[in-house]
């Protein structure tokens, strides 16, 4: 089962990130790079419209899917750095 569908306790990975935040305030969610993994950025990108706008890079969803899994590592791998 991916993380963005329901798991066991029915919660989706962004569900559980929010619940946390709310349980802990006093911490403070400022990057949400450690959720991310290529199984979550896959899932996202399977969520996009097709037809939506192009990105703040001017890439549209085809273009980006053209070689999806070279970039979803390029996005990972940036995110560290």
């Amino acid at each position: 089962m991916s993380e963005t569908q329901r798991s066991e306790n029915g919660y989706t990975k962004p569900q559980r990130i929010a619940e946390w935040a709310r349980e802990q305030p006093q911490v403070g969610v400022t990057s949400l790079n450690p959720s991310l993994d290529p199984a979550w950025l896959r899932e996202a990108y399977d969520r996009v419209r097709t037809d939506s706008a192009p990105g703040g890079d001017g890439q549209s969803v085809a273009e980006d899917g053209k070689e999806l899994e070279e970039n979803l590592t390029r996005l990972l791998h940036q995110r560290i750095g």
